[in-house]
């Protein structure tokens, strides 16, 4: 199954964001009771999850991990295709901003 395209450049998580994104296995938005709070929601035939995610560190996170590849570079990122670990290691340990 094809990935769900996201609203914007950047993707699901970037465009879930600031507004509800994705469609069919995985949708993003904000959850009714807080704003402040996400919901990530997969689905498959075989089984569905679905995450809170609290929506600075989402945007923290994504805001770290364009600065090491930047949108719409990830097939020119050697360093994240060569050592997939150590990229996503440094994207959640580098401070925010």
């Amino acid at each position: 199954m094809p990935p769900s395209p996201g609203p914007s450049e950047g993707g699901l998580l970037k465009g879930g964001l600031s507004e509800p994104a994705g469609m069919g296995d995985a949708q993003i938005g904000s959850t009714a009771r807080e704003s402040r709070t996400l919901l990530l929601g997969l689905y498959s035939p075989g089984g569905s999850a679905e995450f809170r995610l609290p929506r600075q560190a989402l945007g923290d996170f994504l805001r770290r991990t364009a600065k090491l590849v930047p949108y719409g570079c990830e097939a020119e990122a050697p360093d994240f295709l060569a050592s997939p670990d150590r990229a996503l290691a440094s994207m959640l340990t580098a401070a925010p901003g």
